[in-house]
């Protein structure tokens, strides 16, 4: 914004007359009065000072601390955010929760002021548009080339233990594609097969070992078949792996995400293998049962709690008759179900809050607790008993 720049007349101030001095305080005045026509909820600036970027920074309140967060850190802040004409398009604060976010997935303004900051520090900034949405803007609230007012507040931020390694040229290979990559660490097992589904835990950095993104921060993975994937690498980088196995991956540009536009760095690791189980009937010295006539056996124990009727249950399982026939598998498709605990055959729901996450369990389930005397589509007929091999992935 460009400052008033007042006029001094030449002459002597006593030719000054009183009217050209009543002009002069009014505009002085009216000067005045628009540096105070902000919003009541803007911060005035303090002591502002400009970093070699543009961006305009005061300090509201000192953090707590002398480490600021740094790219690849998970941040928690409350915000408010102006137009210069002092319009608020967005605020945290006013929706009554914070926001979360990985450092570097934010404009650059604020990727470099949140970096100024410590713990428990409010800062205001002023954005130049170059820092902030640019020519394009950001419809509906905000428009083309404009700078942007932010009252910031970073609560906490965590930082992952995942690292960023170098590449070892001794040990790395590259496929056809041009993927290039190295085992860290090896797995166990057969390597994935094509049709198999899986679920991958992953860090992603930029070539100078930036941090963007990892299943740490927000408990994201992969999970499906290489199918079913929505990059070309990871139709591929899978197969190199076996359950357990932890391998880095530098990128090309076109083969990972398309907003990347050059080369990253990927490791995965293989949480999963989800080799369709096989039908057995359970023997009876494994079998509990409850008192509604559910029999379950145990075959893995899981952790942490229960789901209850509120909870929506994320599951991979396969469905036979007594007789081995199959029905149904999201084992075959590679994508787990997800639904209301309350929104199954009644024996899902008994049996579901027995389990915990990371849990597989086999039940058998009587007629009048899975699909009675209606029965279910061509396969499962009246008062069928059905087998069920069920693994609860997550809890939501």
């Amino acid at each position: 914004m460009k400052r008033f720049q007042p006029r001094f007349s030449a002459k002597p101030i006593a030719l000054v007359t009183t009217t050209v001095m009543s002009a002069l305080l009014f505009l002085a005045s009216a000067s005045l009065v628009a540096q105070d026509s902000r919003p009541a909820s803007m911060p005035a600036d303090n002591d502002q000072k400009t970093t070699e970027s543009g961006l305009k920074y005061s300090i509201l309140k000192e953090g707590r601390g002398s480490e600021p967060p740094k790219m690849g850190d998970k941040v928690k802040v409350h915000y408010t955010g102006w137009l210069m004409d002092g319009t608020e398009f967005d605020s945290s604060r006013k929706r009554g929760k914070p926001s979360e976010f990985v450092l570097g997935q934010v404009i650059k303004g604020w990727n470099e002021g949140l970096k100024l900051m410590t713990a428990g520090a409010r800062y205001k900034f002023t954005i130049p548009s170059a820092l902030a949405y640019g020519e394009a803007g950001k419809a509906p609230a905000i428009p083309m080339n404009a700078d942007l007012i932010f009252d910031v507040e970073l609560i906490s931020f965590d930082r992952p233990t995942v690292q960023f390694t170098k590449a070892k040229l001794e040990t790395q290979k590259t496929t056809e594609s041009g993927l290039k990559y190295e085992v860290l660490v090896q797995g166990k097992g057969e390597l994935l097969a094509k049709d198999v589904g899986f679920q991958i835990g992953y860090a992603l950095w930029n070539q100078n070992g930036e941090l963007w993104d990892c299943t740490e921060h927000f408990d994201i993975t992969y999970l499906g078949k290489t199918s079913t994937m929505n990059m070309p690498f990871l139709e591929e980088a899978p197969l190199l792996m076996r359950e357990g196995a932890i391998l880095r991956f530098e990128v090309p540009k076109g083969l990972g995400d398309t907003r990347h536009t050059s080369m990253m760095v990927w490791q995965l690791e293989m949480l999963r293998i989800y080799n369709p189980p096989k039908f057995s009937m359970s023997p009876a010295d494994k079998i509990k049962k409850t008192a509604s006539g559910l029999k379950y056996e145990i075959l893995k124990e899981g952790k942490g709690k229960s789901p209850t009727n509120a909870n929506r249950a994320r599951v991979h399982y396969s469905g036979w008759l007594t007789d081995g026939t199959s029905f149904d598998s999201s084992y075959e498709s590679g994508q787990p179900a997800t639904f209301g605990v309350t929104q199954v055959i009644a024996g899902w729901t008994e049996g579901l809050k027995l389990m915990k996450e990371g849990a597989i369990y086999k039940f058998t389930i009587p007629g009048n607790l899975a699909y009675g005397p209606h029965g279910s589509g061509a396969k499962i007929g009246p008062n069928a008993t059905l087998v069920f091999v069920v693994e609860l992935i997550q809890i939501r």
